[in-house]
């Protein structure tokens, strides 16, 4: 038996779906389309809700330069270059953590909102020689030497180690 246009607008609202306002043009054609042409259809998605889209991210204000800079702007590694490393002294800035971000909320297909998770907060942990002030988003070197961050731990310190030989791949 053929389903009228009629039936399927009025089985869309008794189970409570709202369209989205993308989706409402592809119903309309589907419900207009002639019933003359009667077609057998076994599925046609005519609403979907939206996805959360989840925060961004704390963002990370650093203080100091942890990178490697031998490369150039084509990201070609200059070996000859000396490797910097980011010293501190005690009470210097290592960096500040943002405020994760909030999402954007989904909606599911009656209409009822779907919370968006918000961004992390960067797991950054003060190692040796580091601490976190009281406001729980700035850190600051409790020591003087070299920074180092390993593993979402960072650290200060007094002497840089470097495993192995002192070659080319640990700067000239």
């Amino acid at each position: 038996a053929a389903v009228q246009s009629g039936e399927i607008a009025a089985l869309l609202e008794k189970a409570g779906i709202i369209l989205l306002e993308e989706e409402r043009t592809r119903v309309e054609e589907f419900l207009a389309a002639p019933a003359a042409e009667p077609t057998e259809v076994r599925w046609k998605r005519l609403a979907s809700g939206r996805p959360p889209k989840p925060g961004p991210d704390a963002p990370v204000d650093w203080a100091v330069r942890l990178e490697d800079d031998r490369t150039d702007e084509d990201d070609r590694a200059d070996y000859y270059q000396v490797t910097r490393f980011a010293n501190v002294v005690c009470g210097d800035l290592l960096f500040t953590l943002g405020d994760p971000g909030s999402g954007e909320d989904g909606v599911d297909v009656c209409g009822n909102p779907i919370p968006a998770p918000p961004g992390a907060a960067v797991p950054v942990r003060a190692g040796e020689n580091a601490r976190y002030a009281e406001d729980g988003k700035t850190c600051i070197a409790d020591g003087e030497g070299t920074v180092l961050l390993k593993n979402g731990v960072i650290s200060v310190h007094a002497v840089h180690r470097v495993r192995g030989d002192v070659d080319f791949h640990a700067g000239n």
